[in-house]
C-alpha cells in the first residue's frame, strides 16, 4: 500500500511541475489602434451630446478622421475634422475644428484595457466649456500574441524586431 501512495505522489508531482510549462506566458501587449467607427457621448451639463467619428492611426500613432454631432444624423448639424492627434501607450489626445463654424475642441483620454475610451474635453464654441466624454460604440485593438507572430505582421520588420511586443513581460529580450 505505501508503493502505491509513493508512486501517486510522484506521479503528481510530475504533474504539477508539467503544468506549468503548458500555462500561457504573459506577453508584452502592442500599442493600441483606435481606427474605426466610434460613438463618443460629451457630456455637458445634463445633456447627451453623442458624436459620431471616423478614426485613423497611422503606425507612428498619428490620428486623423471626421467626425459630426448628432450621431446618426446625416448630414451632420455639426461635422468636424481632426487637425491633429495622437495615441501614445494607453492615451489619446486630439484637436478637431468645426467645419462649418469659426471653433475647435480639444479632447484628451485614456483607453481601458477593454478597448473602451474616455477622458475630458474643452472648446471654444460659445465661450470656454469644457466636460467629459466616454465610447459607447467602438473598441480599441491591440496585438497580443508572440513577438514572432508580431513581426511578421509588420512591414518593416527590423524595426518591429527592436521592440518587445510579444516578447514575455519577464523576459528582458535583447533590447536595453
Amino acid at each position: 500500500m505505501n508503493k502505491k501512495i509513493a508512486a501517486l505522489v510522484a506521479g503528481v508531482a510530475m504533474l504539477i511541475s508539467v503544468v506549468p510549462a503548458f500555462a500561457k506566458v504573459e506577453t508584452v501587449p502592442g500599442p493600441w489602434d483606435v481606427s474605426g467607427n466610434w460613438v463618443f457621448d460629451y457630456h455637458y451639463g445634463a445633456s447627451v451630446n453623442l458624436h459620431d467619428m471616423t478614426l485613423v492611426q497611422d503606425p507612428d500613432g498619428s490620428l486623423t478622421g471626421t467626425g459630426g454631432a448628432f450621431a446618426g444624423d446625416l448630414p451632420y448639424q455639426y461635422p468636424w475634422t481632426i487637425t491633429g492627434g495622437s495615441v501614445v501607450g494607453d492615451a489619446i489626445n486630439f484637436t478637431a475644428d468645426y467645419d462649418l463654424l469659426a471653433c475647435f475642441f480639444t479632447v484628451t483620454g485614456t483607453i481601458a484595457p477593454d478597448g473602451s475610451m474616455s477622458g475630458t474635453w474643452t472648446d471654444d464654441c460659445v465661450g470656454a466649456r469644457n466636460g467629459t466624454w466616454e465610447t459607447t460604440e467602438g473598441v480599441a485593438t491591440r496585438f497580443e500574441g508572440n513577438h514572432g507572430q508580431y513581426l511578421s505582421t509588420q512591414e518593416d520588420k527590423q524595426e518591429a524586431a527592436q521592440l518587445r511586443v510579444g516578447m514575455p513581460v519577464q523576459s528582458q529580450g535583447q533590447i536595453e
